[in-house]
């Protein structure tokens, strides 16, 4: 079973969503809000940093940027500049239909090559303002995540192998110094249970994370502390 708090010498760690999450200049500078799984290695890549007080954006910060958990509390060895400069989970460009072609300097289709994976353009209303014309414009929307990550959040459903719901996550635990996924924690009811990350098969971000095994096997499973 992992253990909770601290990691030192490479010990795993919880991550808990809602954790804070400081900065190496002593700002307490937002909260986790998600993490980045790469199903194939079964490794978190990054932590998604909800940032900012009054209006908040979600940041995705690479797991080597991370120095220590302890408790509910995640240390970065970024300054809270640095944190400002990481990208954001999604970035958004508004393009005129006519207009200017993605790529250009004006409007970059990619601002980090090989990291970002876009999503198809959504045509939107037309848009007014004093800046524009009424001529129609499209959104480009993509995410600054490595093509074919998940991203799992508080809550996100996961399922025995015959669809059936064995509860909700509530944190992951990893390894430190390398992001490998341990456990998934879940909770059903009053029950919280570590679900080994081997018993993961797949997962997606509409049906959720599906084991291997069906639900005895999780209920069998002692309860988490």
């Amino acid at each position: 079973m992992s253990s909770h708090g601290e990691a030192p010498g490479g010990m795993d760690v919880d991550i808990d969503f809602g954790a804070q999450v400081w900065t190496a200049d002593g700002y307490m500078i937002g909260l986790v809000s998600g993490v980045v799984l790469d199903p194939d290695r079964r490794a978190v890549s990054h932590l998604v940093v909800r940032y900012g007080l009054a209006v908040t954006v979600d940041r995705v910060v690479p797991v080597a940027a991370v120095a220590q958990v302890r408790g509910h509390r995640v240390q970065l060895d970024l300054t809270a500049p640095e944190l400002g400069d990481m990208p954001e989970l999604e970035e958004r460009a508004y393009i005129p239909l006519t207009g200017i072609e993605t790529g250009t300097a004006e409007h970059p289709a990619e601002s980090a090559p090989g990291l970002w994976t876009r999503t198809p353009a959504i045509a939107l209303q037309y848009l007014v303002s004093d800046h524009t014309t009424d001529q129609a414009n499209v959104v480009e929307v993509w995410r600054s995540v490595p093509e074919g990550s998940l991203v799992l959040r508080e809550g996100t459903a996961v399922r025995a192998r015959d669809g059936r719901r064995v509860g909700s996550l509530k944190e992951v635990v990893m390894h430190l110094p390398t992001g490998a996924l341990v456990d998934v924690v879940v909770t059903r009811g009053a029950h919280v249970k570590a679900i080994p990350a081997v018993w993961i098969e797949e997962g997606d971000e509409k049906t959720g994370i599906v084991l291997a095994v069906d639900r005895r096997a999780v209920a069998e499973l002692p309860d988490y502390h």
